[in-house]
């Protein structure tokens, strides 16, 4: 069930949604706040000091009723933190719709055996407005008390409705902006832990033993490792921005063109092949690299390679060849000379 309340404004008709809500909800409701128990706050002291100032008495407070308890956020003229539930004026105005006005406490049957006005303090009057937040929850009370009976003038009942607006828009900004505070810590968080993930990363590649470069869908190098300038005695920038080819030999240049375009063409996402690189100081170093299909959704936006150095392995693959080729010559040279004797 919903109730449409008027509040007051500027000369035009203002209303806002109070939901009949069950006990857990709306204690749920508080808690998301995080304001029980929390220091002081000058817009909320600013606002009990006007309640004081406009209604000429000497106690206000913001409130905000828990489980067992009420407690004061603000207070002006009272030295208490908070009071037990069931002996305040404050567990009644949450129930109401409108400003709860008491103006005789002793002779109100709902308050006159309430600790506060029998013992203590012995308050007589009290004026309270719900604080009912946008999404129709009923927190807590803004209210004004003395220990004397009085009454309140129609203005100075608008006022304290108006004033219970603003603990409203201070309660809303004041969430705001710790949710925001909190967004900024957790963005700050995952930037460290992806600056942290990019260093280690970047140790790992700067660590590694393989040749690894990247390129756009082109071919122009866009990354180049350092195993890679230590390996082919470039710099960086002699590399960056350069086609792959400057880095094949040339009598295999078209070759690796034609293997590569193919890869391209057929989308075909890794490829492995040996290829003689050609080093800054004309030298050939042969890698056995693995090409990598770099995608975006499903556009080809370059390839990465992963190479490690054989040059050691095919000279002695070349040995070894060199070696069985001779062996194989004197042992057609020895069957040759063996067909001549027995001749």
């Amino acid at each position: 069930m919903t109730i449409v309340k008027p509040l007051p404004g500027d000369g035009k008709r203002k209303y806002f949604m109070i939901k009949k809500v069950n006990e857990k909800d709306r204690l749920q409701e508080l808690r998301t706040y995080e304001i029980l128990d929390t220091l002081p706050e000058a817009e909320f002291d600013a606002l009990t000091s006007i309640a004081t100032q406009i209604c000429a008495v000497p106690i206000a407070l913001i409130s905000f009723v828990d489980k067992k308890r009420v407690w004061f956020k603000s207070k002006v003229g009272l030295e208490e933190l908070e009071m037990p539930r069931d002996q305040s004026f404050c567990a009644e105005t949450i129930k109401q719709n409108d400003l709860l006005l008491v103006e005789d406490a002793k002779k109100d049957a709902r308050f006159s055996s309430l600790p506060v006005v029998t013992h203590g303090s012995k308050f007589r009057f009290y004026a309270g407005v719900p604080i009912t937040n946008p999404r129709g929850y009923v927190l807590g009370t803004l209210c004004i008390l003395d220990t004397k009976p009085r009454t309140l003038t129609k203005k100075q009942r608008s006022a304290l409705q108006a004033l219970s607006l603003l603990v409203v828009s201070h309660l809303e900004m004041r969430r705001n902006v710790q949710r925001l505070e909190m967004t900024l810590i957790e963005k700050g968080r995952i930037e460290e832990e992806l600056r942290n993930s990019q260093q280690e990363y970047k140790h790992i590649i700067d660590s590694a033993n393989e040749l690894i470069y990247r390129t756009d869908e082109n071919g122009f190098i866009t990354f180049f490792n350092p195993a890679a300038t230590r390996l082919l005695k470039y710099q960086n920038a002699e590399l960056i921005g350069h086609h792959y080819r400057k880095l094949i030999h040339p009598s295999y240049r078209k070759s690796v063109e034609q293997y590569y375009g193919l890869q391209f063409l057929k989308k075909v996402p890794i490829t492995s092949r040996e290829v003689p690189a050609l080093a800054k100081d004309g030298s050939t170093v042969w890698l056995a690299q693995n090409v990598q299909l770099l995608f975006q959704k499903d556009k080809i936006i370059g390839f990465s390679v992963v190479a490690r150095d054989i040059t050691e392995k095919k000279r002695i693959d070349e040995r070894v060849a060199e070696s069985e080729r001779r062996l194989l010559t004197i042992v057609n040279t020895v069957n040759e000379g063996i067909t001549l004797f027995l001749e």
